[in-house]
């Protein structure tokens, strides 16, 4: 809930596609015995987020000029090889979401997690040896982690939900 982290989503936001990315993250089934979602995520466009920032810096002239000079910056850089990916999922309780992204070596690579509100999540990005590259395991369900990969390849995002409902999210690369 920090005005700057929001812009620096609506930011990755800007060089998404409008595809989502079903096709590379195809739907797994439910484990067996498993409820249905409680909720269909929202679309959250980058103009959302920088709303959402904007009101967060409310009266903090600072916080607001930051803001700005963010949605000023334009988009990122290449991090996902083949582009930027838009997916949106749920994570069902106690349950941890994986997926396998190749990311453009020498490139800044980011990935954003927003989620529905209801539970905590958290993000964790491994390299392909297993090697921890970054995480956000606080208590919200807005997670962001940046690096710049050695060389091109393929890294494990982890999701996890430390709640006891469901929790709708969007995943974002640039």
């Amino acid at each position: 809930e920090h005005p700057l982290a929001l812009a620096m989503a609506a930011r990755i936001m800007g060089s998404v596609p409008q595809e989502d990315g079903s096709a590379q993250f195809p739907k797994r089934p439910a484990p067996p015995g498993a409820s249905a979602p409680d909720k269909t995520p929202a679309p959250i466009t980058a103009e959302s987020l920088l709303s959402e920032a904007r009101a967060l810096a409310a009266d903090d002239q600072a916080a607001l000029a930051a803001v700005n000079q963010v949605q000023e910056m334009g988009t990122v850089g290449r991090g996902a090889e083949g582009g930027a990916i838009r997916h949106i999922d749920v994570v069902r309780p106690g349950t941890i979401d994986t997926y396998v992204v190749r990311f453009v070596g020498l490139e800044p690579a980011e990935v954003l997690i927003v989620g529905d509100g209801s539970t905590d999540l958290d993000l964790e990005v491994y390299d392909h040896n297993g090697n921890l590259i970054g995480r956000d395991i606080d208590n919200t369900d807005r997670c962001y982690v940046s690096w710049f990969p050695r060389k091109t390849g393929p890294f494990l995002l982890r999701i996890t939900n430390h709640g006891q409902r469901s929790n709708a999210y969007t995943l974002l690369t640039n």
